[in-house]
């Protein structure tokens, strides 16, 4: 038995709980608004705001799965939730980081090709849902094998779930795998496109001020409207990378240090990097509603709508 500070604090429990209740309600409640917003009216329906509600979705059915099934086994001393959960779960959660990354990445590069070449032929709605069913089938077939792999076995008689896998090096490589294709190419191709959108904007707005005519205004009008919409995807993503940083940095040590599970604050660390992860299904209704104009009126308009109907 090894000691553990979480396990054998009660007031960092409840800390932690009440904590995972806040992300668990504004997270649904947050991105339940925003799919509902886009689904609403037909003038939401643009593609970027196709790949919103995608995020959105995504971040509800993360709330749903990660934030009440990782702690409770935890507090809990057990998993009780039987061997098809502890195949589904594990498996579910990495498909959803998955669809996260991968919506983010779709986005800037579909934003790359409208504003640094224009005159290329824009994809259409349907493309737009293919490449959604896309995300999420490639998404599940990269994350099949935590499915495979996490089986449930007794230990002093009690319950837990875990990656059994054949051999060693095949978890290292599934572990270093999911971080380059979840994390480092999605941020890498991510960082480009913005660059060389926000680059291409700054060459369009120069030019048109040295023209100084109407239809220049109107493109300066519509050069800042871009603009916005670019900061407010940069802090979308900006927000996740900072919010599952800790957690990818905790699966890397604990897998090249295995004795780092021994230590006493093992569990407190890896809640906390969770929880921070967890809270990244938290902030995007509120960046859409600060940067956007549309989100922002159609968040009050349903919100009217629903004071008056009570």
């Amino acid at each position: 038995m090894v000691y553990d500070i979480l396990f054998q604090t009660t007031p960092l429990q409840i800390v932690f709980i009440i904590l995972y209740i806040i992300v668990f309600l504004v997270g649904i409640s947050g991105n339940l608004l925003v799919v509902f917003v886009v689904l609403r009216k037909k003038a939401m329906h643009s593609i970027t705001n196709i790949y919103i509600a995608n995020l959105a979705s995504s971040d509800i059915m993360m709330g749903l799965f990660a934030i009440p099934f990782t702690p409770l086994p935890f507090f809990m001393e057990s998993w009780i939730f039987g061997e098809f959960l502890c195949a589904l779960l594990p498996m579910t959660m990495c498909i959803l980081v998955y669809v996260s990354t991968l919506s983010c990445t779709v986005i800037a590069v579909l934003r790359y090709f409208a504003i640094v070449y224009p005159l290329k032929p824009k994809i259409g709605r349907c493309t737009c849902f293919v490449i959604v069913v896309f995300i999420w089938c490639l998404s599940s077939a990269i994350s099949w094998p935590l499915g495979y792999y996490s089986k449930t076995k007794i230990v002093n008689d009690t319950v837990i779930c875990e990656e059994k896998w054949p051999k060693r090096q095949a978890q290292l490589s599934f572990t270093f795998t999911n971080m380059v294709l979840q994390y480092l190419i999605p941020c890498s191709i991510i960082i480009y496109c913005y660059v060389k959108i926000s680059l291409a904007l700054d060459r369009r707005s120069k030019s048109d001020i040295v023209r100084n005519s109407t239809d220049s205004e109107r493109e300066q009008r519509e050069i800042q409207r871009k603009r916005r919409t670019n900061k407010m995807m940069i802090y979308v993503v900006t927000i996740f990378v900072v919010c599952w940083m800790p957690l990818n940095l905790f699966l890397i040590i604990q897998e090249l240090h295995q004795t780092f599970k021994y230590s006493p604050y093992y569990s407190l660390i890896f809640f906390i990097a969770h929880l921070v992860a967890m809270s990244s299904t938290i902030y995007n209704p509120f960046i859409y509603a600060s940067m956007s104009e549309k989100f922002r009126t159609e968040f009050k308009d349903l919100l009217s709508y629903c004071l008056c109907c009570k």
